[in-house]
């Protein structure tokens, strides 16, 4: 982590560079919440990164830090019921706004994680994957995680049946079956549709029902993911795409970076992930693999493994098998 970006515009005169980012836009539950930062030039970068790159008590230690001695910071947030009306992505883009206009010193340039720009006027640079590359982004997305964590623990006490403090209010299978059986909270998103289907009492009726498997295989994804954050590994990325094809999650487990296919189905059909995962397609894993390496900014192979994840639902319950090292 470095101050390239900003460096660059600070030899253009530039003086407030801010970084923005956002935490929440995937739950199921709760507010899209987005950071604002401004960070001096001396600041120390030791241990800065990505938030989801670190332990909940290293954000924790850098997000004091960060208030401490940041030239500006603030964090803005758009509520449940306001993503329902405008969106998701109106929503995050709502929150980045707020966060930009509560900063104590006002930018002169903003640098953005993603791809959207925002309706504000000023300078303004989109960096996809800027979590992870520009120190001020970095530093917006600890303080939008941590703030976010934080409410989710005090929302836990208001709704204690979710486990909000545990999930933060992700798709979890165990979100999924307090959905099913407590109903809606005010916090849920009614516009996500796993939100909808449980108003509807057809949760997990839909998963049955569902021929063509998309919006299962899309909760068998979630539910992958959870399993493996609770095995120790850390999610670094969902759904990544290139031209020659996608891979589900990508996880660090220790210095290993892991590429993970995720097999979704009900009892009964298709089989389990690695006899689907033929050599063809672990090729075709292995070229996305090297894509990704390459736009993350890799200069030599680092430890890799190739894995796959089979989510099989058992009525209500999802039944998951984690096979390692498959290439």
């Amino acid at each position: 982590m470095d101050f390239a970006a900003e460096k660059l515009l600070w030899q253009q005169g530039f003086t407030a560079v801010a970084g923005v980012d956002e935490a929440g836009r995937g739950p199921l539950a709760g507010p899209v919440m987005a950071g604002a930062c401004i960070l001096p030039r001396d600041f120390d970068l030791t241990d800065l990164n990505d938030s989801k790159k670190l332990s909940a008590d290293k954000r924790e230690r850098l997000c004091a830090r960060i208030k401490a001695e940041a030239a500006a910071w603030a964090v803005g947030r758009a509520e449940a019921e306001e993503i329902d009306r405008i969106n998701i992505l109106q929503a995050t883009k709502l929150a980045m706004t707020r966060a930009l206009y509560a900063l104590s010193l006002a930018p002169d340039y903003v640098l953005i994680d993603g791809r959207d720009r925002l309706a504000a006027n000023v300078p303004q640079r989109v960096l996809i994957g800027g979590d992870g590359l520009c120190a001020s982004i970095a530093a917006a997305s600890i303080l939008a995680k941590v703030e976010r964590d934080g409410y989710m623990a005090e929302l836990h006490q208001v709704y204690p049946y979710y486990g909000f403090d545990r999930h933060k209010g992700y798709g979890t299978e165990a979100h999924m079956r307090a959905l099913a059986q407590h109903g809606l909270c005010p916090e849920h998103r009614m516009s996500f549709r796993p939100v909808r289907l449980a108003a509807e009492g057809n949760l997990f009726a839909d998963a049955a029902a569902d021929t063509d498997l998309k919006d299962l295989g899309e909760r068998g994804e979630t539910i992958a993911a959870d399993f493996l954050r609770a095995a120790g590994l850390s999610v670094v990325a969902r759904n990544y795409r290139v031209r020659d094809g996608e891979i589900d999650i990508v996880a660090q487990d220790g210095e290993t970076v892991v590429f993970i296919e995720v097999k979704t189905r009900l009892s009964g059909r298709a089989g389990r992930a690695a006899e689907n995962l033929t050599q063809g397609k672990l090729k075709k894993m292995r070229r996305v693999a090297l894509f990704y390496l390459k736009e993350k900014g890799y200069t030599e192979w680092p430890s890799m493994r190739f894995d796959a994840v089979t989510v099989e639902w058992r009525g209500a319950e999802a039944v998951t098998e984690w096979l390692k090292g498959l290439y």
